[in-house]
């Protein structure tokens, strides 16, 4: 049996389209057929970006990629804790949202 890479996808500025575009790409399911993806950022950002799409599936949070299962059906999330998307304006430049994304950038090379 083939071993696929494992993947992280980072979910973006949550003020953007990247949410919402991965939202779409996981619940698609395809992305399953070329990795074993880890998705990257804010849980909340990612409940945000399903709502946006109009999509729903499950994750795992966890705390280190080593902890990663893709045998129960939900795709990992390495939750960063680090926005809560609550007062965000989509589609604006974002401060917090913005700072955010660098600091989650900047963590990104210490993950992998």
């Amino acid at each position: 049996m083939e071993r696929k890479p494992v993947l992280g996808i980072f979910l973006g500025e949550a003020a953007g389209i990247g949410p919402e575009l991965i939202a779409k790409v996981v619940a698609d399911g395809t992305v399953y057929k070329y990795c074993r993806p880890i998705l990257i950022g804010d849980a909340r950002v990612m409940a945000l970006g399903q709502k946006i799409a109009g999509v729903d599936f499950q994750w795992d949070v966890i705390s280190d990629p080593s902890d990663a299962d893709w045998n129960t059906g939900n795709i990992p999330l390495l939750d960063l804790k680090n926005f809560n998307p609550e007062n965000l304006v989509m589609g604006t430049i974002d401060t917090c949202s913005g700072h955010a994304t660098g600091e989650s950038l900047g963590d990104l090379h210490v993950i992998t």
